[in-house]
């Protein structure tokens, strides 16, 4: 670190304030990487998983990008892939909970059918040995 005296002062405090002026990347190494890692996930991200795996590695690249202004672009673009995630991830829970209710009623529609509780289709009737009648 250089001494500062009265009479250079002035260009310290200038060299000071450009180094926090934010123009500068933390870790432009690692920025690289998770960057351009950020981007190719963004690119191919489809489902609910894919956009969490995006989602944190825009955070990786916010975080290596600060304090230059480019991380604001990063943490919105993490903003936007978590939101996604979150939406896909209701839509696939809500596609296998219709699924398993589908399948349950149709699990005890044929055991009611069996019981003789409920009268089945002609097919059914023809098929299911154990039909209350044809025993």
């Amino acid at each position: 670190m250089p001494t500062v005296t009265s009479k250079n002062r002035e260009e310290f405090n200038a060299a000071e304030m450009a180094k926090k002026d934010g123009a500068s990347i933390g870790d432009p190494n690692l920025y690289r990487t998770f960057s351009k890692e950020a981007e190719e996930l963004s690119k191919s991200a489809k489902d609910s998983m894919e956009h969490w795996q995006a989602m944190g590695a825009h955070k990786h690249a916010s975080m290596f990008a600060k304090p230059h202004p480019v991380h604001q672009e990063h943490d919105a673009k993490a903003k936007f892939h978590a939101a996604e995630s979150r939406k896909l991830k209701r839509l696939e829970m809500d596609r296998y909970i219709k699924e398993r209710e589908r399948i349950a009623a149709e699990v005890n529609r044929k055991a009611m059918v069996k019981k003789g509780i409920v009268a089945g289709t002609d097919t059914e009737k023809e098929n299911l040995p154990l039909y209350r009648g044809q025993q």
